[in-house]
C-alpha cells in the first residue's frame, strides 16, 4: 500500500476490500459509517415506526399539528451537531466584526 498520498487506484480498491471483509462493530467500519451502530433491524424498525407516524399523521392530523420527523441515525445527528457548532462559530465571528457583546454581557471594552 502507498504511504503519504501515494496511492494508487488498486491500493485503494485493495483497502475497499478489506475494509469490507471486517465484521460488523469493528473500529475501522464504524468509523467510516457510523450508521452501522444500529443494526440492519434496527434500521428497517426505524424506518417502519417513521412510516406508521406518517400514516397516522396523514389520516388523524388536525390543522396546525406538527409532521413527525423521524429518528435519526448516527450519522445524521453528527450533521446536525457540525452544523450548528459551525453556525454558532460564525455568528460569534459576526459578533466580534459587529462589536456586539457576547453572551456573558462583556463587549469588547471589557
Amino acid at each position: 500500500m502507498g504511504l503519504g498520498g501515494a496511492e494508487t487506484t488498486e491500493d485503494v480498491a485493495r483497502a475497499a476490500s478489506l475494509c469490507a471483509l471486517l465484521p460488523r462493530g469493528a473500529r475501522t467500519r464504524a468509523a467510516e459509517n457510523p450508521d452501522e451502530e444500529y443494526g440492519l433491524a434496527e434500521q428497517l424498525l426505524i424506518q417502519c415506526e417513521y412510516d406508521l407516524r406518517s400514516i397516522v399523521y396523514a389520516i388523524c392530523a388536525r390543522k396546525g399539528d406538527p409532521k413527525p420527523e423521524p429518528i435519526r441515525l448516527p450519522s445524521e445527528r453528527e450533521h446536525v451537531e457540525e452544523v450548528a457548532r459551525q453556525a454558532a462559530e460564525m455568528r460569534e465571528e459576526v459578533d466580534a466584526i459587529l462589536g456586539l457583546a457576547d453572551a456573558s454581557g462583556e463587549g469588547e471594552d471589557g
